[in-house]
């Protein structure tokens, strides 16, 4: 008896140890990759923490001055200036090895989520299910770009957030249906979801998840009675007033989301059909990665321009349709509906990123929250199979091991290439030989190692790609020059297509990061004042100015400060305030400039309009402290 006992014992605690040396190993894959280089918005999202020097206001103002995304995302801008807070020099490292701790809270999260919704289903050895259904998709080398990517922690956040309310769901439904009204529970799982909105927007689909699992889930073993029934019927409720405020936001909305569209390289219905297409590769990459293409560059991807160019197109709706289908039939079934809610969860989990909103086309990313319904998928058919036939168990359940191992292996491969800047780059543009982006860091690469010709050539290789617009392929090219530390003859300069083009800058990113080189003394300031000159000429001088948006004229101005040239940057803070009047921080810069330039009237002005926007709480405390400098000289 007492050998029984023990047996039963051990086996309880089986799936908790496999779970915790998962977690070791899957630490010991992404650890090299922690120490990889920063990327993309990386630079915009995260760089301004370095200021923050243990000052709590400068902290405030790095958290409410973030700009990435509707509500600022205050809760994921927090987590970087509070690690920057906390530890000395460059917290790089410190970021992403935090995004590996946060990506295992995910995973055991998603474990005890999956525990609850198989004990809920009644399905045998639930324990076991859950961690191998967690562990498949904590292992998935598709999350590789998101857990290493340092600014991707905005979706690991939201995710961990909508896991803890769908958790906490779980504990307030049990107890309302025994019976008891847990407010605490209740408390929780709206504060999860505010959380985990503030950390990301996309953390609104947990609202149709949640809604689904009640549904198409829970009430499949519901117990009869009123409070079922009342639960039910809330549910319903619920699909009632999210349609109604879906209806609400496309109609208010609709205008300035196509409008979007202007400035990308593809219609509405155009990324509609692509999309189809591309839920079908994120599947792919999930369940049999190409670790080649896998990475942040797919700014590549081929558009869908109609039903059959490309061809793909036409047969993946055709499978979305199929997939429609099948869950309409599966309706009719308790486990069929529960199924259902994987492909839900799957669906709605996509329902911001992957529709109508003009965002880019493709990002692994966004699979961190929605691919948990796939998951779920394979571990409730897996243990229906074995119910079903009860003499695989065995087999089945191996099966599911050595998947997560394989995976796990391929993991950690490419966690090793993020640890490499060099090698990453050569990998991406290898892997996706018509990415701008890819052959633009290429060039980057090899600027940086000497090589100007061959950085050249990827510069015009990713220029022709993109149809980019000469004044930013000149600005690049100068900084890959500066970067190889070498001259650019000067024919360089004289290139016609400047003077004949009405907006010849459109990235004002590339002329910040030449401004920059320039104050850390990284390049030739006769390289950079030749570029200046051009730039001056079409923008400032020519009897038809060439035009810019406002983002261009900050990063001309920042550049000709840089280059110790005030009245040129004032005139460019001047076109900047065209367009923004208000903008606090440029009536600060042209302040900096009027000062400088001893032009005490015009200062006096900026002051009392400043002044004014002080009055009405409009400036932040280093806005204040910075304008109070100017007022005591």
């Amino acid at each position: 008896m007492r050998r029984n006992k023990m047996s039963v014992l051990a086996a309880s605690w089986r799936p908790f140890i496999g779970f915790v040396l998962l977690c070791g190993l899957l630490w010991w894959a992404y650890l090299p990759g922690t120490h990889g280089p920063a990327m993309l918005d990386d630079f915009s999202s995260i760089e301004g923490r370095e200021y923050i020097e243990g000052n709590a206001a400068e902290a405030m103002d790095y958290v409410q001055g973030n700009r990435s995304g509707p509500l600022g995302r205050p809760v994921s801008v927090a987590s970087f200036a509070l690690e920057r807070w906390l530890y000395e020099g460059d917290v790089s490292a410190v970021t992403k090895q935090n995004n590996v701790v946060l990506h295992l809270l995910a995973g055991s999260l998603l474990a005890w989520l999956f525990l609850l919704l198989l004990q809920s289903a009644g399905v045998p050895s639930a324990a076991s299910w859950a961690v191998l259904g967690a562990g498949l998709w904590m292992v998935a080398p598709l999350f590789v770009s998101t857990v290493l990517y340092s600014v991707q922690r905005m979706a690991m956040l939201a995710a961990v957030f909508s896991l803890g309310a769908l958790v906490a769901y779980c504990y307030w439904r049990k107890a309302f249906l025994e019976g008891r009204f847990s407010a605490g529970l209740l408390a929780a799982i709206g504060a999860s979801f505010l959380l985990g909105l503030y950390s990301k927007e996309t953390a609104i689909t947990v609202l149709p998840v949640l809604v689904c699992m009640e549904l198409l889930w829970l009430q499949q073993s519901a117990v009869g009675g009123t409070r079922a029934v009342l639960l039910k019927r809330l549910a319903w409720m619920g699909v009632g007033i999210g349609a109604l405020l879906v209806c609400l936001a496309f109609i208010t909305f609709a205008k300035g989301s196509l409008a979007g569209f202007e400035i990308r390289e593809f219609t509405l219905t155009e990324r509609l059909l692509t999309e189809s297409r591309i839920l079908w590769d994120y599947l792919r990459q999930f369940f049999l990665p190409d670790v080649m293409r896998l990475g942040v560059y797919h700014d590549d991807v081929v558009v869908s321009k109609s039903l059959f160019n490309p061809q793909t197109t036409i047969w993946s709706l055709a499978a979305w349709f199929a997939v429609l289908a099948g869950c309409l039939i599966a309706l009719q079934w308790p486990t069929g509906r529960r199924l259902v809610f994987c492909v839900a969860f799957y669906l709605f989990g996509h329902s911001t990123e992957s529709t109508v909103l003009p965002l880019e086309l493709y990002f692994e990313h966004r699979n961190y929250f929605p691919m948990m319904g796939i998951a779920l998928l394979v571990v409730t058919l897996a243990s229906l199979f074995v119910r079903r036939f009860p003499a695989t168990s065995a087999p089945v359940r191996a099966y599911l091991v050595v998947a997560v191992g394989l995976l796990l292996i391929k993991t950690g491969s490419q966690a090793q290439m993020w640890s490499s800047s060099p090698l990453l780059r050569i990998n991406n543009v290898l892997a996706h030989p018509n990415s701008f982006r890819a052959n633009s860091d290429m060039a980057v690469q090899l600027a940086a190692v000497g090589a100007l010709p061959a950085a050249l050539e990827y510069s015009g290789r990713a220029s022709r790609i993109a149809g980019e617009r000469v004044g930013d392929r000149i600005v690049r090219e100068v900084a890959l020059a500066c970067m190889a530390n070498e001259k650019l003859p000067d024919s360089f300069y004289d290139v016609s297509e400047l003077a004949g083009s009405s907006r010849p800058v459109s990235e004002s990113n590339q002329v910040l990061v030449l401004a920059r080189m320039l104050q850390d003394g990284r390049c030739d300031t006769g390289e950079s004042l030749r570029l200046a000159d051009r730039l001056r000429d079409r923008f400032q001088v020519d009897i038809e100015p060439a035009s810019a948006s406002a983002g261009v004229y900050w990063s001309l101005a920042v550049l000709e400060n840089a280059l110790g040239r005030f009245d040129v940057a004032s005139e460019y803070v001047s076109l900047f305030l065209q367009q923004q009047p208000n903008h606090t921080q440029g009536l600060l810069m042209q302040l900096h400039f009027k000062t400088a330039l001893g032009k005490v009237s015009d200062a006096k002005n900026i002051i009392s309009q400043l002044d004014r926007k002080m009055a009405q709480s409009q400036l932040t405390d280093a806005e204040q402290q910075t304008l109070a400098l100017y007022r005591e000289r």
